[in-house]
């Protein structure tokens, strides 16, 4: 999908009739970037995980482009990057 110069974009036929839509219907747009941290304490890829620095770049990086981070270490990612919007699994 592209936008014309007023800024609007064509939903593809295929899509409208997918997802029931017709002309007139409202529609949102939703953010759908995240990005993943693969940071983990489990020994088995915790050589993997990255150290500080590589996780400050990871949180930095999301923090600028304004992404979701997916992450298991919400405690060191709110204490550095308090406004980042994170995703914990439960």
């Amino acid at each position: 999908m592209r936008l014309n110069s007023k800024g609007q974009v064509t939903v593809p036929a295929e899509l409208r009739r997918q997802f029931g839509r017709r002309e007139g219907d409202e529609a949102d747009v939703a953010d759908s970037c995240v990005l993943l941290d693969v940071a983990t304490a489990d020994p088995q890829w915790a050589e993997w995980s990255g150290k500080a620095l590589e996780r400050a770049l990871v949180g930095a990086h999301a923090a600028v482009r304004s992404y979701r981070l997916l992450t298991r270490d919400t405690t060191r990612y709110r204490t550095y990057f308090p406004r980042l919007r994170l995703i914990a699994p439960d």
